[in-house]
């Protein structure tokens, strides 16, 4: 999807965000990472999935463009009590 932004017509849209995978191995957190930071030029917002990122020191260099989705009682893992002091 990425790859295709060039190419879309966006004019139409007041409000542009990008959503990180929901998912991932830890493996690729870092490429999934390094693949967003090239779109930062954008400041676009980068929504993400809490329970998705490992490596909160990666994440950390978005800034205010990291938007942190929040979870309900459907995901039983890290996320939904305020754990995000460390981000």
């Amino acid at each position: 999807m990425l790859e295709s932004l060039e190419s879309l017509d966006l004019a139409g849209f007041d409000h542009i965000s990008i959503h990180a995978p929901s998912q991932f191995e830890a493996t690729w957190e870092a490429v999934a990472w390094d693949r967003l930071r090239e779109e930062c030029w954008r400041n676009w917002p980068i929504i993400v999935h809490p329970d998705a990122l490992l490596d909160f020191s990666l994440w950390r260099e978005f800034g205010n463009l990291l938007c942190v989705e929040n979870m309900d009682k459907r995901k039983p893992i890290a996320g939904r009590r305020g754990s995000w002091a460390d981000l």
